[in-house]
């Protein structure tokens, strides 16, 4: 598996975060709301961060609607965690699986 980070905040925000937990080498690939003339739900960023991560595949593991309408406008499977930002409860969002914990989530990744 390789990870990727599609998010609408600012890609040089998202890269400053990242390279101060030195945690940017972990990613194969980082898209912000301004990498592309587009944003979330469009799913031009998550094609983009599946591409710029050699293609293949893709899940989308987010905490919000916009994440759970980006994976259903791109016909790829979303997990929600059900901590983290929201506007209503993780339940109502339609996921097509949902995580407790990010324990769970490679076993969950996998299933899938």
């Amino acid at each position: 598996m390789k990870l990727a980070i599609c998010t609408n905040k600012p890609e040089r925000l998202t890269l400053q975060l990242l390279k101060a937990f030195q945690w940017v080498d972990y990613f194969s690939a980082v898209l912000g709301g301004d990498s592309l003339s587009t944003r979330k739900p469009d799913p031009s960023i998550l094609f983009e961060a599946i591409r710029r991560s050699g293609g293949g595949r893709g899940i989308l593991v987010g905490d919000s609607i916009t994440d759970v309408e980006t994976a259903r406008a791109a016909n790829v499977p979303c997990v929600i965690v059900t901590f983290g930002y929201r506007d209503r409860r993780a339940e109502q969002l339609g996921a097509t699986q949902l995580v407790a914990s990010y324990d769970q989530l490679v076993s969950t990744l996998l299933d899938l």
